[in-house]
């Protein structure tokens, strides 16, 4: 309804009482602090907020290069200095609370040390003509301006520019990722199920029509099938495990936090219940208002 990330007009159809919930970002929270009644939901979920790497562009097709990027961010300044530290940060592809999480599975960062020498492994041609790259993203905030300006920051100490691109219409922008243009873009995913199945498949397998960082493993798209039929789910975990381990060690994503669902909702709305799958999977046949109808 609010394409591009209008937190402020959002805010104000609240306010109104135009819309009955809303998203809690930045300092809505404060804004609403002094109304009566509002009904707040915070609760982890199963899912992940990442920068993904389109594996098929020139620019990003060494594996070294994409390390060193994930090495150079520093996860816990970004996540408390642009999200006033609301989210828990992000290593692995997995959430905590998914079968088959796994910490051992973590990326290594704020280490631009490490960083460097992966660089140092590049060619002596790209090493000395780090291309400029591109990050895309479908919201333009004052957050998430800021979140730019600290990614340029970091990297720019390896030597690598940034440019921003917005695309704020939600069509439009997935018609670009799926093009041969798209280098980073910024994304957050939400299991449709708590299965592991609904992050490695969806966003790693060759057939996925979500797969925008074009990721090709035949191994992996056969592990991935086997793991569909085990049952036990030990078994299954841990076959999930290692097919993260194998997806993680080629670097096609930067995992930054898990996010979670917070929401605030009207005081008349009633039965309200958030699930760690998203909001968007609310159960809204349970839900009723409790308000007076008005005539026209």
């Amino acid at each position: 309804i609010y394409p591009g990330g209008q937190v402020p007009l959002m805010l104000a159809d609240f306010q109104n009482g135009d819309i009955e919930e809303t998203a809690v970002y930045g300092d809505v929270k404060e804004k609403l602090s002094d109304a009566k009644g509002l009904q707040w939901f915070h609760r982890p979920s199963l899912s992940l907020f990442f920068y993904g790497i389109n594996l098929k562009h020139p620019n990003l097709t060494n594996p070294d290069l994409r390390k060193a990027l994930s090495l150079a961010v520093d996860r816990i300044t970004f996540v408390n200095q642009v999200y006033k530290d609301r989210f828990e940060i992000a290593r692995t592809i997995l959430p905590p609370g998914m079968p088959g999480y796994n910490p051992l599975n973590q990326m290594e960062d704020n280490n631009p040390d490490l960083a460097r020498k992966h660089l140092n492994r590049l060619p002596d041609k790209i090493l000395e003509d780090l291309p400029e790259l591109e990050i895309v993203s479908a919201i333009q905030t004052p957050t998430v301006e800021q979140e730019m300006d600290m990614f340029k920051g970091f990297w720019t100490g390896l030597g690598i520019k940034l440019r921003v691109k917005y695309i704020t219409d939600w069509k439009k922008f997935e018609d670009y990722l799926r093009s041969d243009k798209v280098q980073i873009y910024r994304y957050a995913w939400f299991a449709d199920m708590p299965d592991p199945d609904s992050f490695l498949y969806s966003l790693f397998a060759s057939e996925s029509p979500t797969n925008f960082m074009k990721f090709q493993d035949g191994k992996v798209d056969q592990s991935l099938l086997t793991a569909r039929g085990i049952v036990d789910p030990i078994e299954r975990a841990a076959m999930y495990q290692k097919i993260e381990a194998v997806i993680m060690e080629s670097a096609p994503l930067i995992p930054l936090f898990y996010m979670s669902v917070d929401r605030v909702y009207q005081p008349y709305v009633k039965s309200v219940k958030v699930s760690a799958l998203g909001a968007h999977t609310m159960t809204l046949n349970q839900v009723w208002l409790d308000k007076p109808l008005q005539n026209d």
